[in-house]
């Protein structure tokens, strides 16, 4: 129970949280007209790191529609990007249209609700849709993405309202017990993406962060954010690459963290190319 709580409860507010941080602060590229180039940064950064990440996967590219399946859902975590920059052309064109804050609001209740939908059908043996469909661009990162960027447009009606630590902690409850929900529906372990009181719980724990005093500067700390979630993987599968195992794969997923530990310090002095961050 305690590790459905966590692993399938708590630590889903990352990926949500990454998305609605995302569109918070897309409210800026829109207002100061660098949306294009913000979204090539985006496209940029999938691309290096696909093809940093390419020994990893190459064997698994059989045939041209293996490529053109691995190029639009990413590989492993990297499928977050493919689906930001989804989401990202999404709100953009609904701006674009001059799509109502509350038509936008709709759609991505709409879109989540579909994903939800989709994995209920998922785990309970309804149907055998693959998790590349419901945990996506459309029905997972847009609904949180479109979320964070409402959330700015009204940052003015928001701007004196802190959430209490009552408030948070009954948002990390309300994960936590509905992540013992899905495990009563699907009746296992994984599989859980969306969780539907995250819709509340994430932006309340981003308000709750966002109304305090940060440590250090913002941008150096989301550089090396950026790197650990690109290059951790690396650390997790190197021993499994170099055929090691027991205390071989346990040295070297320590060197390897020692590796990136390091890279990380010289991210933060600015010295490792910011294209791959």
């Amino acid at each position: 129970m305690l590790r459905q709580m966590t692993v399938n409860g708590l630590f889903r507010f990352a990926v949500p949280i990454f998305a609605l941080i995302s569109g918070y602060f897309f409210l800026k590229a829109v207002r100061e007209g660098h949306v294009r180039a913000y979204i090539a940064r985006l496209c940029t950064l999938y691309a290096v790191w696909m093809i940093l990440y390419l020994p990893n996967y190459l064997g698994q590219l059989k045939t041209l529609n293996d490529a053109a399946w691995m190029a639009m859902v990413g590989f492993f975590h990297l499928w977050y990007m493919p689906a930001l920059i989804i989401s990202t052309v999404a709100v953009w064109g609904l701006v674009r249209l001059r799509t109502s804050l509350r038509v936008i609001g709709a759609l991505a209740v709409a879109a989540a609700l579909t994903g939800v939908a989709m994995q209920f059908l998922v785990l309970t043996g309804r149907s055998g849709i693959s998790i590349d469909y419901y945990r996506s661009g459309p029905f997972f990162i847009f609904p949180y993405f479109a979320l964070g960027y409402l959330l700015s447009s009204n940052s003015h009606r928001l701007a004196e309202w802190k959430p209490s630590w009552a408030l948070v902690v009954m948002a990390l409850t309300a994960v936590a017990i509905e992540s013992l929900l899905w495990f009563r529906i699907s009746g296992s372990e994984g599989g859980i993406d969306h969780l539907v009181s995250l819709w509340v719980a994430a932006p309340i724990l981003f308000l709750a962060a966002l109304r305090r005093d940060g440590i250090g500067h913002g941008k150096n700390i989301a550089s090396v954010a950026a790197f650990i979630y690109f290059i951790h993987i690396h650390a997790m599968v190197l021993p499994y690459n170099l055929g090691l195992s027991g205390i071989e794969a346990l040295v070297a997923v320590v060197v390897a963290s020692a590796i990136a530990g390091l890279m990380l310090a010289l991210v933060g002095q600015g010295r490792v190319i910011r294209a791959v961050t």
